[in-house]
This record gives C-alpha cells, structure tokens and sequence, in this order.
C-alpha cells in the first residue's frame, strides 16, 4: 500500500483519537492504517494530542517514510513538541521491525522494493531512526542522499516514475519534499494532494492528466537542480507561485471530483480559458527556472540536464483542451433543455453515451443528482451531494426538520438513499462516529444557526463544501479540526465534543500562528473565573493596538475556560466592526442571541434573553461558590467609540452596565484598540476614557522577543535564529505584522535586509507624517498609538506588487466586506466564475496571511481590521469598484431572498439566509448613500418584493431611513437635468418608493412625500397601466390610512386592486397584499359586510398559494376576525382568532412578537364578548412571555401588565 498523507477520505481517525484500534502484532509500522495510527496517537503524552486533528490522519507509510521536523512543521507543530513526535515514532517504528524480525518477515530495502515495482516499504529500522529527524529517499534508479555532491548521481524523473504507478509516484514525492529548495516540501505535498484529486475525478480526466504531468514537470526541474536552486535566493518567489498555482488546479480538480459536476458539464459553457491558463502558468514557471540556472554551466548541470528534456519539451508543448461534455451539451439543447432531459430516461442515456464521467456515474445515479439540483426544493440550497440526496428522499419538499427526526435517519439510511454512492463501509464508519451522545451534541453546535430543536437545509449549507466528502466534514465538525484553541498551553486539549456540549457557544478558531500569551491567557482567566487573589470573578477590557492580537487571545481565553469546565452556558461572540449607530450595536447583541432587534431599546431584551440563557444552567448548591456561567466577548469595540456622534458610544456604555450589573454569573471580555473621543456621550457624563471604568482593564502589547523570534522561526523555519531576531526586532515583536512580513521573506518578496531597512524608514519618516495626517483628517478621534504597527503594515502589504500583484488587488476588493464572507460572495465580488477559481484564492490569501478563518467549519474567511484598512489603500480604484459590485451582489441575493419569501416552503430559509448576512446588507445600504451608482440599477434594487422582506420579514427598512432620504433628495434634484434618461428617473421613483416604505409606521407624513413622487414619476413614465405604478398607488394609499385618512385611501386601494387583478391575476401575492389592505380600510371605515368578504377572499387565495406555514396565512386569518367581530359574528371571529393564535404558535413560535400580541389580541376581543376568567388567565400569559422574553421594564411589559390589572378587577383568580 503507497503512503497516503493526510487526506479527507482517512480523516476519521481524528476525531477518534481516544479510540482507533491496536495494530496486530508483527505488523510494520509503514503498513499501519489510519485506525492503527490513531490508536498509537491516543497512547501519547496528553499534550501531544493538540496535534491530533492535522497528524491522526497519516497513515504508518506516511508516518514511518514521511515524518520529518520539516514536515511536522508544516502541519504547525513546534520544533520541540516535532522532536518529541519524531522520537515516539521511531521508538515504535523499532519495535515494528524487531517483531517482523522475529516472525520471519522480510524487509526489503528502498532502492529494491522500487526496482520490483512495488509501493514504498523501508528497509532496515537503523536507516529510518539514525536521527530524529532522518528520511529513507526513495529513488527507482539508484539511491542518493539530500544534498549529495556527486555529479554522477541522477534520478529518475517523476514523469517516469508516474509510469510505474500513483502509488509508487506518490511515496516519491513525498520523500523528496525534505531536499527541494525552500518551499519546494510544501509544494510536493500539493502536487500528491492534486494526484489524488485527479485520480477520484469524475469526470474531464484527459484536461485533469495533462495539468497533472505539467505539475509533475516543473517539480522535475526543482527536483533535479535543487542543489543549485537551494542557493539562488529569487528563486523563493517562484517556489511561492508554485504554490499558489498548484492551489489553483488542485480547486480545478477536486471541482471534477465532486459530482456536482455534472450539472456545471451539461449547462455551463467550456472551461478551457481557464485550462489554457493554468497551463501557461506552468510553463512560465518552469522556463523562468530554468532561466535562474542558464548562467551556471558547471558539470552537474550539464549531466542532469539530459534528465529533465521530457519534462521541458511537455512544458513547452501546446495544450490541447479536451472539451468532456461538448457533444453532450449540443444534444442537451437539441432535446429541449436539462429539464426535459432529466425527466426522460431515453434522452438521458442518449446524453449519457456522450458524457466523459467514471463507471460510479450511472444513469439512475445522475438523474437522482440532476434533479435534486433542478426541483424547486429547498434541499437545491444543500451543496453537498451526498446530503441534498439524503434530505430530498428522506424529508421531501421540507426545510426544516426536528433534531429527533434527523437522528432517527442520519447517518443509517444514507445508503438506501437511490443514487447514493456511498459505501456500507463509509456508512458504519459515519455510524461509529456520531454513536455516542456527545458527538451528536458537537454536531448540533457546529452546525446550528438558529432554532436549537431544528435542522434546516440552509444550516447545511453553511456548514458542508459542496466538492468535499461527507465523512472527513463530519469528522471535523465533530472533532473540532481547528475549531480548537491552538494555544500552547500546557494543558491538554480536550476534544471538541466537551466544549459543545456547552448551551451556545460562538467562538472563532484560534490560528496556529497564535503565540506568546500563555501567561496573559491564563492571568485573564483566572481573573473572569475567580477575580485572582481576590475572588469574585471580573468583567475585563482589553486594550491594545491594532494587529497586537486581541481577538485572538479573547478566543483563547474563551476554549480554555470550556477546556476547563467552566461556562456551562457557552460563549458568545459579538463584534463590532462596521457598528455606526446605537440600534446596530444592539443589533450584533442580538444577533449573538438570536433576536430580531425591535426599532427602539432592545436593551430589555437582550438582558431577558441572557437571563434565560443562565437560567438553563443548574444553581451550585447551598455553599458552594458561584461560578461563572458564561463569558460574552465583545470584539471591535472601538468602532463603535470612534464614531462621531458620542450616542453610538453611549448605547454601547449603558448596554455593558447592565450587562455587568444584572448577571452575576456573566462575564464581559471587551476587545478595543486606545481611543480618545472628542465628544461627550449623551448617555453618560463621564469622560469619553471612562466610558468602560467599570471594566478591570488589561493592555495587550507586543509578544515577547523570545516568543516573536520563536514564532519568525516557525513561519520562516529557513532563518538562523539571530535573523529571526532581527526579523523580530524589525517588527516591533507584534504579531500581526510578524505573519505578513515572515511571509514576504518566505516568498521572496523581500529580503532580511530590505525588511529591516524599510521597516526603519517608515518607523522613522511614513509612520509620523501618514498617521499624523490621518488622525488630523478626523476630528473625532485619534489613535492613543499603534502608528508604527499601521506602517509596517502598509510596507509589507505593499510588496506584494513585486510578485503577487493579483493577491494584492484581490484583497483590496475584499477589504469591501464589512465583516465574514464565503467563496459564493468572494466570486460574485472578484468576477471568478471558473471552477474552483475562488477556492483557489482565498486559500493563497489565506496561506499568505491576508485572510484568516471567521469559524471553525472553515466556511468563512475574515481580514484582519489593519489588514482591511491598508488593503483598501493599495488599491483604491479597485476598491471603489468592489463597492459596487459588493451592493450590486447583496441587492441580487435579496432579490433570491425576496422570491423564496413568497414561498410557502421557503419563507423560512429565505428569514435565515438574510438574517445570515445582515451586516452585509447594513454595509451595502450605507454604501448606498455615499457611491455614484447609476439612478437605473435602483430600479432593480429597490423592489417591492426586496421592500416586503427587509420590512415585513426582517423588520430593518426603518434603520435605513435617513440613508434612503439622502439618496431619494440626491437623485430626484438630479432629474431636472435634460440629459436625465427614462432609466434613471424610474430609478429615481424606486428610490422614492423604498423611502416611503421605511417611513410609513414612524413618520406617514414624509412617508407620504415620497410616495406621491414615485406615484407621479411612475404614471407620467410608465403609464396607469402597469404593476409598478399600482404598487406606488398602494403605498400611497398606505400613507394616508396611517393618517387616519380612511376615506380618501379607499379608491386608491380599489384603483390598485383592480389594476392587479387585472395585469397580474387575482391569485399573485402582490394582489393579495392589496386586497388585504383594502379590508383592513373597509373595516376601519365600518363596511363590515363588504370587508369580511374581501378578507375571506384574502384568506382562502393565501390559504391555497402559500399554505398554511406561512406568516402571511395567520395575519390574514386575524384579520377577518376582526371584521366578524365588528360585524357582530362573534361566534365565528372567535373560532377564528383561537385558529389564528394556534398558527402563530406553530409557524412563529410561542414567544414571538406576533404570538405574543395575538394572545393579547384575543383576550381583549374574550373580554369584551364577556369571558373576563379566561382573558385574565391569558393576559398572564402574554405578560409571562413578554417578561422572559423582553425583560420586565420593557414598554410592552408595563402596557400589558396595565390591561391585566385593568381587566383584573372584580374578576376572581
């Protein structure tokens, strides 16, 4: 069996690493299976299990022929904890061989085994364990020692090898990675990775074989010149490059070996632009090192020179693009499109004869695939194959199921699931996995978003890739990956399954690069647990300068108090990047709570909310000491003090004191860099430095010398530790520009000295004159320091044109996003619409320090504040382009949104999905008001169906009032030019109307201002025969109904209705919406008889088109109650009030807003129609709900609490 490195097809061994199973005696540790590793792994010292996620994976070939320090390194252990591993290893490695001796079990040397053309087995034990850090090299023509001086000695060229086999080909690589120049290791890791990628292709072989073999060519050359390339100091920057274009096709290929393929071969165009690059770029590579070496003609040279002629000649070669699906596409077409094909089993094994996929991919197998993708059904939104197949036969047309019922299904019945190609065995192993209760448990925390008793197709989609297998994504979602602190900590990291089992908790991955806070760490938590020395625990404020690592510590702090069993009510995330406004900070404190933020004061709220949340933990008994429940990190902080309105800040002091002061058991750690404001607050009188005095404050700095060296060494293991010092010195010892500047070394960027030189020019001359202009630009605020941190920022980050100009572009458009982003928006935002292509880049930017992970499923990337900051700078133009694609992209999803809310199957994933991205849509709404966009494009953004979701679902048009206003007066003053076009005056009249909709419950007046401009735009320019200008009279007519102006509202809602009907047929929602406020108008005006007929006509059509799971079937039904009720039915409107509440109950939920005032609602009408006892009892219940839910001084409490003591009176318990 060949060496497999670590891999998503063996990575269960992870996540059972306290379990796996003993190898059988005499059996050779190069022969050991991922289960035989992970039980040694399991056997180590406890502090070696941190590593557990990254190296239980290897199988024994890769870690008897494979394991070296450099190795080790790469995977992120230190070099100590690397010789500890590397000793145990050889320790068993010896015990191994000395078994197999004594059974008679022959080894057979390296060169040998290669010479039969059998995998990679090691000859003797003392060749291995000479060293800690030694590896056997594997070579097919003789063997050779890395770095050998002989002239004579030449090896065989990996294409040749590829010949003999992947399996052999593969045990090469990955012995040859230790004696290739710097990086070289790295990227013979990627190339196996891309052989395995290539080998489980799908589909595209010929296209995914060539790029293959170009790979394996350039690596040829490194391979065969690497004594010479090892000395040529530019040649870092093309190994670099290797690298991220290896990246590059390895996202190709694993998009090819994903049967989500097939969709994108029979309806997307040709990829061979994309090919054709990818190809170029190899050979660019390969010529340009080539062209490092063509001034050295020393003998060596010219006798490995004959050794690398295939490789060059294929490198030189013109490519070929080998289209797998052309043909299949044309008949595609030819017989009537996917759709017709799919349901038609003749046309489709005609297609199918056409298509160039492997034998796993039958015609049973790609229909059930095909139409999982094409129905309009909410499992369409899961991209994982496997699983969309599993939710589509198990729980049909459904978006969400009971935790309960998805147990009763998953993972058992995956392989009854028709077109599933998994195996029993992949099946028993997921079985073996999530059996134990705690698993389980870790896998409902990693993947919950909202509800806590349901599973929903859109929580799928957020947390499995779709071109990655099931099991290596549950192993990780399970058994935490890097989801767990990577601290060096000396305590053991505990599996993930332990912190999950916690009640909520939101905590980021803590990166590998995180170094150098152990003290501090353990300092703070002793501090939030027990106050210290003192005792009582404290709520502390982090203070530091940017890129210093406060976020990360805060993280670390939080896994080690759940390592150490504390925080049984989790931990919650709150940042505060982008909070501009008093009611977008309490907005984040929601959304961590899963709370829709109410227009005013959701203070109340998110402090019931927290009570409930502590209340779900049991009370020490009688003497014992109160613990500490849960810890809240509030991060970013600082850009809710910077901003110039001193309220912004307020809302924020106020929300921390009650926070503090109201939950004993709670504890608050605040991240913020030194601000000094220049504006009082209106909520406090202290000075704006005290605004947090309640808070213990602790200043994170730069790391130690020793641990910033420590760290260059790790990230830059070439250095000498006296150039790591230097590096150190030169970067002031703070970690963020450690990363970015080790990296630039590490790519060749720069060199040590250019580092050390333009670090000390801008610490001497930019960072004074830029940071100094910069804070006098704004008045409101300066920063306390960190203008040295942001200058070595900006150096390092602008070397990147030297050589990854595209890097640096690329993240000057991501600097757009306001906060975590996917590859889906980086796509739309970057333009990559080839396979793979964005994968690609995130990832680079990711090695290369620019992005980091947002959480640990690794669906969300992040950049850094100062990152962000310095990117957008480098690339303004580029930047200021982004920023429209960014709000052309959040408004195109909302229209998605929007669509799936009118369906009576999707309206919830569509409330999750824009709840999912609502700093994004604050981001694109405030860009809005700032950018140039073209009046036209705000006819496609401001629709009726976008106005419905973001104010009636989401309830958050309101927020953006002042921002539409400003837009509204901009663009309707622009109209009086001549060369104004149709397009833009109705963008003009969209603008207005979205304005309208965002005043209409808190200023008719305005509100209606703007909604006679869209209503006269719209008729003069469109005509009184069109749906648009009946939406404008709607909303019009809406204005003067919430001016108690019934009567003149009437025609004009008829006027709308009757247009409706008419153009868009008496079943669209859209006439729905009217006819319901035209019943609504009738009933207020006391046309009973006129209005219950409306409303039932309203309720049935809503009853038939959107069910009756949808929120708008219940307002309708209460609705008609109320008009029975004022046309003296009482009988009926109580039937139909009790039915309504039981829909809310259902559909909403029991403590919602609308469930909540449903109850009040009916026990108003009971009290009226003389049943006082039961209305009592249910005004209590409403007031219960309302005081867990809000809190008990929330203005809904006390005006509910008043009608219970009002109706209360003479009325007996």
């Amino acid at each position: 069996m060949g060496c497999r490195p670590s891999t998503h097809a063996s990575a269960s061994a992870a996540a059972r690493v306290i379990s796996g199973r003993p190898a059988p005696a005499g059996k050779a540790l190069q022969d050991w299976d991922v289960e035989e590793v992970a039980f040694w792994f399991s056997k180590l010292p406890s502090d070696l299990l941190q590593y557990a996620p990254v190296l239980a994976l290897d199988d024994g070939c890769v870690l008897a022929t494979v394991w070296t320090a450099e190795y080790l390194a790469l995977k992120g252990v230190s070099e100590a904890d690397a010789a500890r591993l590397l000793a145990y290893r050889d320790k068993a490695l010896r015990a191994s061989a000395t078994t197999a001796d004594a059974r008679g079990i022959a080894t057979v040397p390296v060169a040998q085994a290669a010479a039969l053309g059998v995998p990679s087995a090691m000859g003797s034990a003392a060749a291995i364990t000479s060293s800690a850090s030694a590896t056997a090299t594997l070579t097919i023509t003789q063997t050779m020692t890395s770095g050998a001086k002989d002239v004579g000695v030449i090896k065989e060229p990996l294409m040749a090898v590829a010949r003999k086999g992947l399996k052999i080909l593969r045990a090469v690589l990955e012995d040859v990675g230790p004696s290739l120049p710097f990086g070289g290791s790295a990227a013979a890791i990627l190339v196996v990775r891309v052989l395995e990628a290539v080998e489980s292709a799908m589909a595209n072989p010929e296209n995914l074989q060539a790029l293959r073999d170009r790979a394996l060519s350039v690596l040829d050359i490194m391979v065969a010149y690497s004594e010479e390339l090892a000395r040529i100091e530019s040649c870092r920057a093309i190994v670099s490059r290797f690298q991220d274009h290896l990246e590059k096709i390895l996202s190709y290929a694993r998009v090819y070996a994903s049967r989500n393929c097939l969709l994108r071969l029979l309806t997307s165009g040709s990829d061979a632009e994309q090919y054709q690059g990818l190809v170029e770029e190899l050979a660019r590579l390969g010529e340009e090192l080539m062209l490092l070496l063509a001034t050295d003609n020393n003998a060596r040279l010219q006798a490995v020179q004959c050794g690398v002629q295939e490789s060059l000649a294929l490198l030189r070669r013109a490519a070929v693009y080998q289209d797998p699906a052309a043909d299949a596409r044309a008949l595609v077409e030819k017989l009537g499109g996917i759709d017709e094909v799919v349901v038609d089993g003749a046309k489709m094994s005609a297609v199918m004869q056409l298509l160039d996929v492997n034998a796993q991919m039958t015609i049973e197998v790609v229909s059930v695939l095909l139409k999982s993708h094409l129905e309009r059904e909410p499992q369409r939104f899961i991209t994982q194959p496997e699983l969309r197949l599993f939710w589509h036969h198990q729980f049909g047309g459904r978006d969400e199921v009971p935790w309960y019922a998805f147990w009763d299904s998953f993972p058992q019945l995956l392989a009854e699931v028709p077109g599933a190609v998994l195996d029993a065995e992949t099946v028993a192993e997921l079985g073996r996995l999530l059996a134990e209760d705690s698993a389980r448990t870790a896998f409902q925390r990693a993947v919950e978003r909202g509800n806590k008793d349901t599973i929903s197709v859109w929580e799928l989609k957020l947390s499995f890739r779709g071109d990655d297998a099931l099991l290596p994504q549950v192993v990780r979602l399970v058994g935490g990956g890097d989801a767990q602190s990577g601290s060096s900590s000396s305590s053991p990291a505990a599996p993930m399954a332990a912190a999950a089992s916690a009640a909520r908790y939101q905590l980021p991955p803590v990166p590998l690069s995180y170094t150098g806070r152990d003290e501090a760490a353990a300092d703070i938590v002793a501090r939030l647990t027990t106050g210290g020395n003192s005792g009582g625990g404290s709520s502390l404020l982090l203070l530091g300068d940017g890129g210093m690592g406060k976020s990360c510590l805060a993280a670390d702090v939080g896994w080690r108090l759940l390592r150490e069993g504390w925080l049984p009510a989790g931990v919650l995330w709150v940042d505060l990047r982008e909070a501009k406004s008093g009611i977008e900070v309490e907005a984040r404190f929601c959304a961590s709570l899963n709370l829709q933020p109410e227009k005013s004061d959701n203070t109340p709220r998110i402090l019931a909310a927290l009570q409930r949340l502590l209340a779900t933990c049991e009370e020490p008994a009688a003497g014992q000491e109160k613990i500490t429940k849960l810890l809240m990190v509030v991060d970013n902080a600082e850009d809710a003090f910077m901003q110039q309105h001193g309220e912004v800040a307020g809302v924020l002091q106020v929300l921390l004191e009650k926070l503090v002061i109201g939950n004993p058991s709670l504890r608050l750690l605040v991240t913020s860099r030194p601000v000094h404001l220049t504006q009082p607050t209106a909520a406090s009188s202290s000075s704006p430095q005290q605004l947090l005095s309640g808070l213990e404050e602790r200043h994170v700095g730069a790391i130690q010398p020793d641990a910033a060296a420590d760290l260059v060494r790790r990230l830059a293991p070439d250095l000498s530790e006296a150039q790591a010092g230097r590096v150190a010195e030169a970067c002031q010892c703070v970690p963020l520009v450690l990363q970015l500047a080790a990296d630039a070394l590490n790519t060749g960027r720069l060199k040590l000295e250019e580092l050390e030189s333009l670090l000390q020019h801008h610490d001497q001359d930019g960072a004074n004159d830029g940071c100094e202009r910069e804070a006098a630009a704004m008045p409101s605020r300066h920063p306390h320091a960190g203008g040295t941190t942001v200058s070595l920022v900006r150096v390092v980050l602008a070397s990147l044109g030297k050589h990854q100009y595209q890097h640096q572009q690329a993240a000057a458009q991501l600097a757009v996003f306001p906060s975590s982003f996917d590859e889906e928006s980086a796509a739309a935002l970057l333009g990559l619409t080839g396979p793979g292509q964005a994968h690609a880049l995130l990832t680079s930017l990711y090695r290369h320090s620019l992005l980091q992970w947002a959480d640990g499923s690794r669906g969300q990337y992040i950049m850094h504040m100062l990152v962000r900051q310095e990117a957008a700078k480098l690339g303004p133009e580029a930047n200021q382009q982004a920023k429209k694609r960014f709000v052309q992209h959040v408004f195109s999803k909302l229209s998605e949104w929007s669509d799936m809310y009118t369906s009576a199957k999707e309206w919830r994933l569509a409330v999750l999905a824009a709840r999912h991205e609502a700093a994004s849509i604050n981001a694109a709404m405030l860009l809005l008001a700032d950018l140039d966009i073209d009046p036209a494009l705000l006819a496609t953004y401001f629709t009726l169906r976008n106005a419905n979701l973001l104010n009636d679902a989401l309830g958050i048009l309101w927020r953006f009032k002042a921002q539409l206003g400003t837009i509204c007066e901009r663009i309707l003053a622009s109209l009086d030019t001549p060369s104004t076009s149709t397009a833009q005056q109705l963008g003009a009249a969209s603008a207005a109307y979205m304005h309208s909709r965002a005043l209409l419950d808190t200023d008719a007046g305005k509100a209606m201002e703007s909604a006679r401009a869209c209503m006269e735009l719209r008729q003069r320019l469109l005509g009184t025969e069109h749906p648009d200008t009946a939406t404008s009279i709607n909303i019009f007519a809406s204005c003067l109904m919430n001016m108690g102006n019934e009567a003149q509202a009437e025609p004009l809602y008829r006027q709308a209705l009757e247009l409706r009907q008419r153009l868009l047929g008496p079943e669209h929602l859209d006439t729905l919406s009217v006819m319901y406020n035209l019943g609504s108008c009738l009933c207020s005006l006391g046309k009973n008889e006129e209005a219950v007929a409306i409303q039932r006509q309203t309720l049935e059509i809503s009853r038939r088109v959107l069910g009756l799971q949808h929120p708008d079937t219940p307002r309708a039904l209460s609705s008609l109650a109320i008009c029975l009720d004022n046309q003296g039915l009482s009988t009926e409107a109580e039937t139909l009030h009790r039915q309504a509440l039981e829909m809310y109950q259902s559909v909403l939920g029991p403590e919602h807003p609308y469930t909540v005032l449903k109850i009040i609602i009916l026990a108003s009408f009971l009290h009226k129609n003389g049943q006082p006892g039961e209305a009592v009892l249910l005004y209590r219940e409403a007031l219960e709900l309302q005081q867990r839910v809000l809190g008990p001084n929330h203005p809904s409490t006390l005006w509910t609490a008043s009608l219970l003591v009002r109706h209360s009176r003479g009325t007996p318990n």
